[in-house]
């Protein structure tokens, strides 16, 4: 393997690495972004659309 590719996949490595930590940040200030400025009544409309899209496991509550 060459040199530059081997730095490519170092890179690509490190990338992944970062977006994987970045995306628990990036859902924790959605999350709070929505229950500050969406009114509750479209949050649970939405919550309630989220569920009936993807129920979850069987046996979970409310499925």
């Amino acid at each position: 393997m060459s040199a530059e590719q081997e730095l490519r996949d170092a890179l690509q490595r490190d990338l992944y690495r970062h977006a994987d930590q970045d995306v628990h940040m990036f859902a924790g200030f959605m999350i709070s972004w929505v229950t500050r400025n969406v009114p509750l009544t479209q949050v649970e409309e939405l919550a309630d659309q989220l569920d009936a899209a993807h129920p979850g496991p069987a046996g979970a509550p409310g499925s």
